[in-house]
């Protein structure tokens, strides 16, 4: 059981680690597709798509944080 619960600790450290690493570079391309957003608004363009991908990230970005809080 002892050594169960160590593996499983040991899951969640690793998991967690990889995590906070996917979230600072989540956190980079924000402003690249805060500036791309503005270039599809000023050609008139929709932007649908960057909007979907901010989206995508925030939801990464908010499950990390419930995860790290876990």
């Amino acid at each position: 059981m002892w050594k169960a619960k160590q593996e499983f600790q040991y899951i969640l450290d690793k998991t967690y680690s990889a995590l906070q690493g996917v979230q600072k570079s989540l956190n980079e391309p924000y402003q690249y597709f805060d500036n791309l957003n503005r270039v599809y608004k000023d050609k008139g363009k929709p932007n649908k798509k960057v909007e979907a991908c901010l989206t995508d990230m925030v939801c990464a970005v908010s499950v990390i944080n419930e995860l790290s809080m876990w």
